[in-house]
């Protein structure tokens, strides 16, 4: 089971929890609380939010720009690391995580970021945090609020600590069962 974060200091981030808190309005408290680390992939590419009300990608989340600047950290998954990952899961399980998403578990497994834990609310990156064997280093973005000293309400309930164990859960069977996971050779 998870263990609670009273001390997060350092996360890394999935694309939608870093768009989420945007228009939530508490992307600039939580980059001030914690230590942020964002996959390169996310961070050229993924989170390019295009914001009709600015006409353009917010100056608040541009992560190319922060990263520059110092206020986030930027890392790349190598090519032997995401191998690695990729050696853990069957195809169909792979195909469904984001390249983002695959670069974060990626550097996780690594051990690059021992101290960080990852936030997503993406059910297969979730799922595929626990089959790795690395639930310890997850978050739900309803905790890492909670943590960062925040009270909010979120907008659905894949934010939810309820949802996350759930979804640890399914990892966690996944792992025993061997579903979604690459067959051992003989």
């Amino acid at each position: 089971m998870k263990k609670k974060i009273t001390r997060v200091k350092c996360v890394l981030l999935d694309a939608m929890i870093i768009i989420t808190a945007h228009q939530e309005g508490i992307w600039l408290p939580l980059t001030e609380a914690f230590e942020i680390i964002v996959p390169s992939i996310i961070a050229r590419d993924e989170v390019f939010f295009y914001s009709e009300k600015e006409g353009n990608i917010p100056k608040e989340i541009n992560l190319p720009d922060l990263t520059a600047k110092g206020k986030i950290t930027e890392l790349m998954a190598t090519v032997d690391e995401l191998k690695n990952l990729s050696g853990f899961f069957d195809p169909v399980f792979i195909e469904g995580l984001h390249d983002g998403e695959s670069e974060a578990l990626a550097i996780l497994l690594s051990g690059r970021t021992k101290e960080a834990y990852f936030c997503s609310s993406d059910a297969k990156a979730i799922q595929a945090l626990a089959m790795i064997g690395l639930s310890e280093q997850g978050v739900s973005f309803e905790e890492l609020i909670k943590a960062s000293g925040l009270t909010r309400p979120l907008p659905g309930q894949h934010y939810s600590e309820n949802y996350f164990k759930k979804m640890i859960k399914l990892g966690q069977a996944n792992r025993i069962t061997r579903t979604g996971m690459k067959k051992k050779e003989k």
